[in-house]
């Protein structure tokens, strides 16, 4: 207690043996005053620094091009040794690529050729690893060539990194199965059949309508449509799924539910 509070307090007790109504209420209104000016201020809010200072990006240095033998990894630069880059067999023009992080891997492995983009998220940031080139050797050894960069924004993207982004995004659906042709296919092999199943379409694929119409909607064999069934049970048309994603990216879906 204040010492003010504490002398205040005391001729209040006080106040009953003073004589006379008039100097026991001038006493009171006295008290009364010092009481309130003894209250404590109230605590000045306090400034949420980390809030107002931006997010430092996860991967810094960028763009930056790495270079890998097959059947080995490297540590991606810039990226405070948290995240590595692995390269399997070089052969018939592709190479089996993955990243890892402290926590596991988190870039499924999957089959690239020259030309190819793979985009994915990283501790709140969008990148895109990119095949550059293969050497591949008859005699020594075999190397790819990667660059990865900060994604573009959807505005700047061409219509084969929307594609690619489509992809990545079924790839991503951790505990849904893709079911085609009565079969079940976990969401790495899912994307790489995609990737496959657009390479021979060749040029008959130029847009994402194209891709989702001709490549992620059915089978071009049997005609059936392929499904997507999530880990909470649910199934959808892989089309759908396809369209609902594609709209989102670009701000065109209407009240439309993003599925898991």
């Amino acid at each position: 207690m204040s010492p003010d509070r504490e002398w205040c307090l005391q001729w209040l007790d006080a106040w009953t043996s003073i004589p006379g109504a008039v100097m026991r209420m001038v006493t009171l209104v006295c008290c009364v005053c010092l009481l309130g000016s003894c209250r404590p201020k109230p605590p000045t809010p306090a400034t949420n620094e980390a809030a107002s200072k931006p997010v430092a990006p996860a991967i810094v240095g960028l763009p930056v091009t790495m270079t890998v033998k097959q059947r080995s990894q490297t540590v991606v630069p810039g990226s405070s040794q948290g995240l590595t880059l692995s390269a399997g067999d070089i052969t018939r023009g592709k190479v089996e690529a993955a990243l890892r992080s402290e926590s596991g891997v988190f870039l499924q492995p999957a089959f690239m050729e020259e030309g190819d983009r793979r985009p994915f998220e990283y501790q709140q940031g969008k990148y895109e690893l990119a095949l550059v080139k293969l050497d591949n050797a008859l005699v020594g050894e075999d190397f790819a060539t990667f660059t990865l960069s900060e994604a573009a924004s959807e505005e700047k993207l061409t219509e084969a990194q929307k594609i690619d982004r489509l992809i990545a995004r079924v790839e991503s659906l951790e505990g849904a199965t893709f079911l085609r042709n009565g079969s079940e296919h976990s969401p790495a092999d899912a994307a790489q059949h995609l990737r496959e199943k657009r390479a021979r379409a060749g040029d008959a694929v130029k847009t994402v309508d194209d891709f989702i119409e001709q490549v992620g909607s059915k089978s071009s064999l049997s005609g059936d449509e392929y499904e997507i069934r999530f880990r909470d049970g649910r199934v959808v048309k892989a089309g759908e799924f396809l369209r609902r994603e594609a709209a989102e990216s670009t701000g065109k879906a209407d009240a439309v539910q993003r599925a898991p």
